[in-house]
């Protein structure tokens, strides 16, 4: 029989029940490698779509991951870089973000007249979210001390990539869907305030399932945790964006 390439273990299937190697050459031809790279870290398979369809519940995912049932979702890292990144994509790719990408390109190879302060702002602002979901994990113990900060970090995660989700698809539905329809800039800002009172009803009914509060709890903690997100974000923006500013206004 086979054995195991990695601690030679007996192989009685495509893993190795010792270690969990999988069974595969050491010189992986072209086209096994780009099937391994898609099998483990683009394929669009039931635990992507099961992901996906959680975040339109409030709270749905963590309660699933904390329940123990993991191998029906993505791991909560992996599905926060790789979620974000297609929403971020989306979102440059927008009217107002179209510049971004062949500004981004002209500028990586030299040309930096047409990166702009505004495409510098596009790439400041997505390296303060990676540093905001760590900061507002903190600020939800104040749901839950006796929670650990994993789960407020898993449920921080989740809890973003819904309300982002949902900004991404008032965002298409309005700039691309509908950008010539004459209420379209009035409707967006109509569904932008929706989506804002909308974003704290989602928050508070995901604490609530999450962390099992009554409904005063709920609205007793849940809104200190916002102002506390809110707070962290002014904060992380601020000491961020100042540099930035400066190194245009030359102040």
């Amino acid at each position: 029989m086979n054995q195991c390439l990695n601690c030679e273990a007996t192989l009685q299937g495509p893993f190795c029940s010792a270690c969990g190697q999988r069974d595969r050459a050491t010189e992986p031809s072209t086209r096994e490698w780009l099937k391994l790279i898609w099998d483990d870290y683009i394929a669009f398979d039931s635990k992507l779509l099961h992901s996906i369809y959680g975040l339109f519940f409030p709270g749905k995912l963590t309660l699933e991951w904390v329940k123990g049932k993991q191998q029906s979702y993505i791991t909560p890292i992996r599905f926060y870089i790789f979620w974000s990144f297609v929403l971020a994509a989306i979102q440059f790719l927008t009217p107002e973000h179209s510049s971004f990408i062949s500004g981004l390109f002209e500028g990586l190879a030299g040309d930096h007249s047409e990166f702009t302060q505004n495409h510098w702002y596009d790439v400041t602002i997505q390296f303060c979210i990676v540093l905001f979901i760590p900061s507002i994990a903190i600020a939800a113990d104040i749901i839950d001390k006796k929670r650990s900060y994993i789960v407020h970090c898993i449920f921080c995660c989740h809890l973003w990539l819904s309300l982002a989700t949902f900004y991404t698809i008032n965002l298409v539905l309005f700039k691309w869907i509908f950008p010539s329809f004459s209420l379209g800039e009035t409707l967006y800002f109509v569904a932008l305030g929706l989506l804002g009172i909308g974003a704290i009803t989602f928050i508070l009914v995901a604490i609530k399932n999450v962390y099992l509060l009554s409904w005063f709890q709920t609205i007793n903690r849940g809104t200190r945790f916002i102002l506390a997100a809110i707070f962290s974000w002014l904060f992380i923006t601020s000491i961020i964006f100042l540099p930035i500013s400066h190194s245009f206004t030359g102040q």
